[in-house]
């Protein structure tokens, strides 16, 4: 049995879940197509997401988001869903 809080992180889209273990319920969404924190370019980078990784980023727990077909970078803070960064970045 999984750990409380523990999670699982799929993306597809422009779209990254975290998907509770335990109970296998989506609690936690992004949408680069609706993020305010990218300009409309910038959404567009993140059209294919093919990468999504949990770390720490200056003391805080982050989604390193990649869209390495459209060349979209980002670290997304957790808490509150806030773009700290973003890079084009092809091929990433």
């Amino acid at each position: 049995m999984a750990a409380t809080g523990e999670r699982f992180w799929v993306c597809g889209g422009a779209v990254v879940d975290g998907i509770d273990a335990a109970s296998q319920e989506v609690v936690w969404h992004w949408d680069a197509e609706v993020a305010e924190d990218l300009s409309v370019e910038q959404r567009g980078w993140f059209a294919s997401i093919d990468e999504v990784k949990p770390a720490q980023w200056r003391g805080e727990a982050v989604l390193l988001v990649t869209a390495s077909a459209l060349g979209g970078a980002a670290v997304v803070r957790r808490i509150d869903r806030r773009v700290l960064w973003v890079e084009r970045a092809p091929d990433a």
